[in-house]
């Protein structure tokens, strides 16, 4: 890939068909995707483009993470804050995200 050009994949069609489903909010079905595959198809870069148009918050997840540290990480994204404990975190991002609704990556 070249730097500052995207291509245009049908996966990447896929990916924002999929995600313009679960942003419909204005049926009051907002939802949850998840994107799986093997490496190189294009996802990682998909759903940066897509961030990058659209905003949100933005994780990067790592394959050895335990719960608490994937809570954390959202949690820092959305609040800035880590707190200690995996209740802490989903209440604090649940209401960061009632707040402020918004996508995560």
């Amino acid at each position: 890939m070249r730097k500052g050009i995207f291509i245009e994949t049908e996966n990447v069609i896929r990916f924002r068909a999929v995600m313009r489903q679960a942003l419909d909010t204005e049926r009051g079905r907002p939802g949850m995707v998840c994107v799986w595959g093997a490496a190189g198809l294009g996802k990682t870069l998909a759903a940066e483009q897509h961030y990058a148009q659209h905003g949100g918050a933005y994780v990067r997840v790592w394959e050895d993470w335990t719960q608490q540290a994937m809570l954390q990480a959202i949690c820092y994204e959305l609040t800035g804050a880590r707190p200690h404990g995996a209740d802490r975190c989903k209440w604090a991002i649940v209401e960061a995200l009632r707040e402020q609704p918004r996508v995560i990556y």
